[in-house]
């Protein structure tokens, strides 16, 4: 732990006692206040008179110098410091994150400055990006992974645990009284109330309240998200109201990230694309400043955006940080390892929260520090995560917005036989068959996917390989696009290697199995019986019939099985000379209210179940 302290002991007796004469700290933010300390009034046409937000503390004792202390939160009153490090936690499993913000582990602790008492309050939590004082200083609100924690200072205790378990959060914002904690779910602008006087929870479509607050904009006004209804839809707005909620200005739609003076940046629909507003009084002026999914945003020294961006290499779990300059135009992009930053309370310094522990300066914008990994040979494994990013990312940018990449499908998937896998033939005839529906415009995809199971085979004949190696992958996966359009799933691979290479063969094929097996001798049961006229209306009576994929579905709605055990639906491919011609049928297998195989249907349409 001593490494933790080596430069905060130091600092501390002096921490923040300089640069805010005149002002006034609210929100762990500092505010310009006018000589007369009269509140600002809206004027007439909607124009707001004010200076709004200065979210960065000058002067205030600190030099870090790497990841192993850095500045979360500092108490309105100066005598507290939370910080995170890298956690120390060991032997707890981790989720190996293959595309996506990784799972980058801290611990949280606290500095008491008065006394110099220090002690870890939190183990082994996601990295915290963001934090928030409510109105009087009393509790903070971390969050960082979809998680959230409110600490409340008087018990030093965490609050609503159980409540946070199983609510992702992407954003937060306290109201103005700091009795309430309005959230965001990655799909919902406007989500979930935390009551903290009393710790009630409720949803959205419980609560009366309609305008979530998000932020600050000077001692008068707030920043908010509001629903509209335009064309019988709902609509979130980013608004401004007083602290009883009246709306006092409509800027555009978007869920608000961050504010510097008069300006604010706010991603858009499902967190796709950035818009950064300079001016509040001039709505009409906002800018994109990207298209892509936004991890992270967030005002730096200067007024300065920085955000982060997927890297866009399929393959690799890689992102960019973009800073842009206060009229929007880019400055620089850096290629980092994580998908979020912390920014220190001056608004000099951020760390990124990857695997690189990057370490960045956004007076120089640059890179000034990462963890040295050294450049190694791949291991096999994350040879194989490469094949699954480029194939799932091939795959579900069909899904979500019907771009068919055949280059990517043959550089990914490949069909084999002993035992049959037709990953290719499925992915091709999917894109032949299936009629992308029409309100899939986006033009970009969000990915992830993490890892529940990985086997893989091993050549059994020496150290010459005379076989192909295979592996078998289960994954959670998700997608999103921002028309709204969303998949969350669990996929069963199985890969093959081929020349040096690893290639997608089966999705929920389960070739190794003993139901599998099972499956197949019933298949062969059918066809038998198929070819002696007694199914299918005689369909396959005297044809020559082989068996080829066979792959297991789920139902109550037609789903890959992420499990051969609950898998109650089999779709086996027939491969039939009719004409001199090879053609391929679908035969589907049922065993959804029994508990053995029975024959379904038979058609030539092969897409879906």
């Amino acid at each position: 732990m001593k490494l933790i302290w080596k430069w905060i002991a130091v600092a501390g007796v002096i921490f923040l006692l300089a640069g805010c004469a005149g002002n006034q700290i609210k929100d762990n933010k500092i505010y310009v206040v006018k000589e007369n300390g009269q509140k600002q009034s809206v004027e007439p046409g909607g124009q707001l008179n004010t200076e709004g937000v200065i979210p960065f503390r000058d002067n205030i004792g600190l030099t870090p110098d790497s990841t192993t202390n850095m500045v979360i939160a500092v108490s309105p009153d100066n005598k507290i410091v939370f910080l995170q490090a890298p956690s120390i936690v060991k032997g707890k499993s981790r989720t190996t994150v293959i595309k996506g913000d990784p799972d980058t582990r801290v611990d949280i602790i606290k500095y008491e400055l008065p006394t110099g008492e220090r002690h870890v309050i939190a183990w082994d939590l996601p990295f915290v990006s963001t934090s928030k004082w409510n109105r009087d200083g009393t509790m903070v609100a971390f969050g960082g992974g979809r998680q959230l924690r409110i600490y409340n200072v008087a018990t030093e205790k965490f609050v609503m645990q159980d409540q946070m378990k199983t609510n992702p959060v992407t954003y937060f914002g306290w109201s103005p009284d700091g009795k309430k904690l309005y959230t965001e779910h990655p799909n919902l602008p406007n989500a979930s109330i935390y009551y903290t006087d009393s710790e009630k929870f409720v949803y959205a479509y419980e609560a009366k309240d309609d305008l979530y607050f998000k932020g600050v904009l000077d001692q008068q006004y707030y920043y908010g998200t509001k629903n509209f209804t335009e064309g019988g839809n709902f609509v979130a707005r980013t608004v401004i109201a007083d602290e009883a909620g009246n709306v006092v200005k409509e800027l555009t739609g978007g869920r608000f990230r961050d504010a510097y003076q008069r300006s604010l940046i706010q991603v858009g629909n499902e967190e796709f694309g950035l818009e950064y507003i300079p001016d509040i009084n001039k709505p009409g002026d906002a800018r994109q400043l990207t298209k892509a999914f936004v991890y992270d945003a967030k005002f730096v020294r200067g007024g300065k955006v920085a955000f982060i961006t997927d890297d866009g290499n399929i393959e690799k779990n890689g992102f960019l940080l973009h800073i842009a300059d206060r009229q929007g135009k880019e400055i620089v992009k850096l290629p980092v390892s994580g998908a979020t930053m912390l920014l220190l309370p001056d608004g000099k310094t951020g760390f990124i929260g990857g695997p690189g522990g990057e370490t960045v300066d956004f007076v120089k914008n640059e890179l000034v520090g990462k963890r040295e990994v050294g450049e190694l040979p791949l291991s096999e494994h994350e040879e194989i995560f490469r094949t699954v990013r480029g194939a799932l990312d091939t795959y579900y940018r069909f899904e979500m917005s019907g771009v068919k990449n055949q280059d990517a499908a043959k550089k990914y998937f490949v069909d084999t036989h002993d035992p049959q896998q037709w990953a290719y033939f499925d992915l091709t005839t999917m894109w032949k068959e299936r009629k992308h529906p029409f309100f899939m415009t986006a033009s970009d995809t969000s990915l992830n996917i993490s890892l529940r199971d990985l086997r893989v085979e091993q050549d059994k004949n020496g150290p010459v390989r005379t076989f192909p190696v295979r592996a078998s992958l289960k994954v959670e996966s998700g997608a999103s696009n921002s028309s709204g359009t969303g998949v969350l799933q669990t996929l069963a691979l199985e890969l093959i290697k081929r020349d040096d290479r690893w290639y997608v063969t089966g999705f929920s094929t389960f070739p190794n199995s003993k139901k599998a097996l099972e499956a197949r001798q019933k298949a062969e049961q059918f066809v038998k019986e198929a070819r002696e006229g007694r199914l299918f209306d005689g369909v396959l009576q005297g044809k020559d019939v082989k068996i080829g994929q066979i792959q297991f579905w789920q139902m109550s709605e037609p789903h890959l099985a992420g499990d051969v055990e609950t898998a109650n639906f089999a779709k086996v491919y027939l491969q039939v000379e009719e004409e001199g011609n090879t053609v391929v049928y679908r035969m589907v297998m049922d065993k959804k209210n029994q508990s053995y195989w029975k024959p379904g249907r038979l058609s030539k349409g092969l897409s879906g179940l």
